[in-house]
């Protein structure tokens, strides 16, 4: 029986603490599960010409964090919800400059 109850309170404690995390910011205020549309009010960079008409793999591209790159937003084909997102910084070929960037 004591097995049972701490078994019983070991899930209710984790199942607990996935009701209480926090959502977090990616960038602008864009959080994951949000539409193609609310990233689109909330990305300040300009979207790629190429992915103007996509829903699926979109590309915004510009200055972040002071470095030339691109941003890209993945959204679920069902639900349309953000489900990733990959950061992509051009090349550098001068040690220095990506020495001072980190």
């Amino acid at each position: 029986m004591k097995k049972m109850i701490c078994l019983i309170v070991m899930v209710s404690m984790l199942f607990s603490q996935f009701a209480l995390a926090e959502e977090f910011s990616l960038r602008n205020g864009i959080v994951f599960g949000d539409t193609l549309d609310e990233v689109k009010q909330k990305e300040t960079l300009p979207i790629e010409s190429s992915s103007e008409d996509k829903t699926v793999k979109v590309w915004f591209e510009g200055t972040i964090a002071g470095m030339e790159g691109s941003v890209r937003f993945d959204f679920d084909e069902e639900t349309g919800k953000l489900t990733d997102m990959l950061y992509s910084f051009d090349s550098k070929s001068d040690r220095d400059f990506i020495d001072s960037d980190y």
